[in-house]
């Protein structure tokens, strides 16, 4: 299947398809992956390289079967990443349009085709040395890189399924609801957070090396986007601060993007019903499923699995230049410990 590769000029040609895949995540809206291009920026050999958004649209004809943004930094070496570096954004990569109603050998020679004219597209554009996506969550077929020759890593975040606050409730870990409680009689209480209190989590963040992207980009999204589509929640006591999380609303799901630093206070942790306020915010507003991203930092693999969320998975997917990796094994010879 022969297929075309266009770079979309505007934002109503790219927002205008999204809906007609299942795995659009309110990263590929046209706003966001601007708002990331203005802000990323990547280190390369001592020289900070600006990001280059290329929002790609995959033809058939000319129908739009698929999109795929990627981003391109030009320096001493080349990259091509999706999603760019610095925007603390755990996916993004291709999206396949009108996937529920294709038959699944279609939604396989597709999706072969996509990924096989994106990868020519950035070879002829870019030549970059280093290739780097990360799948969206439940795009589960990950061959079409693999026998591109990409290395293919499963990743994984977790997903709670929304019913009643009762049922959520009930699928905590006994751990986790004794904690919320003890929050609670200890005069803990969470309210719904504005822009200063955003600066006041990511100033947490960031003297715990916790999040690694400007406060501008954290300040841009949050006026841009809320507050249809970011809700913040913040735990005080008796009035101070302690600790909050940003969530991110988008179609039928609520996920925590940043926030609850670590955090104790008299030997309570806040983080716990901020996560559970937010969560019983999402089901009275009507969402299906509330993300908990990201499972697979051990470091917080013990306080995200109490939720009793499903693991969901996406990928990522890597390839370099032979002659990228030449260079690297040089650099590390010169570089490594002299064992006497």
């Amino acid at each position: 299947m022969m297929m075309d590769v266009e770079i979309v000029k505007s934002s109503k040609d790219w927002d205008n398809v999204l809906d007609l895949s299942p795995h659009t995540t309110i990263f590929h809206t046209w706003c966001w992956l601007k708002t990331m291009e203005k802000h990323s920026k990547k280190k390369i050999m001592g020289k900070r390289c600006r990001a280059k958004l290329y929002p790609l649209v995959i033809l058939d004809g000319d129908d739009a079967v698929g999109l795929f943004p990627v981003y391109h930094y030009k320096g001493p070496v080349s990259f091509a990443l999706s999603p760019p570096s610095g925007v603390e954004d755990l996916y993004l990569g291709p999206l396949i349009l009108n996937y529920d109603s294709l038959k699944q050998s279609k939604r396989e020679s597709r999706f072969f085709s996509m990924v096989r004219e994106v990868d020519m597209f950035i070879k002829d554009e870019m030549s970059p040395n280093f290739i780097l996506f990360h799948t969206p969550p439940n795009l589960l077929d990950s061959r079409p890189f693999k026998w591109l020759g990409y290395d293919v890593e499963p990743r994984y975040t977790y997903v709670l399924h929304l019913t009643t606050i009762d049922e959520v409730w009930k699928n905590f870990h006994r751990s986790l609801r004794r904690g919320i409680e003890k929050a609670r009689k200890n005069g803990i209480t969470v309210r719904m957070g504005d822009k200063e209190d955003v600066e006041h989590i990511y100033n947490l963040l960031r003297r715990r090396n916790r999040i690694h992207t400007t406060k501008d980009f954290v300040s841009e999204i949050y006026e841009k986007f809320y507050p249809k589509n970011v809700r913040v929640f913040i735990a005080e006591d008796d009035g101070e601060r302690l600790s909050g999380i940003v969530n991110i609303c988008y179609r039928d799901k609520v996920c925590f993007w940043i926030g609850a630093p670590k955090y104790t206070s008299n030997g309570i942790n806040p983080n716990e019903l901020v996560f559970y306020e937010s969560i019983r915010w999402a089901v009275e507003n009507g969402y299906r499923y509330y993300e908990v991203m990201g499972a697979d930092d051990f470091t917080l693999y013990d306080f995200k699995r109490k939720f009793n969320g499903n693991l969901t998975m996406y990928f990522t997917v890597r390839r370099y230049r032979p002659s990228f990796i030449k260079v690297i094994e040089a650099v590390y010879r010169c570089i490594r410990p002299r064992y006497r």
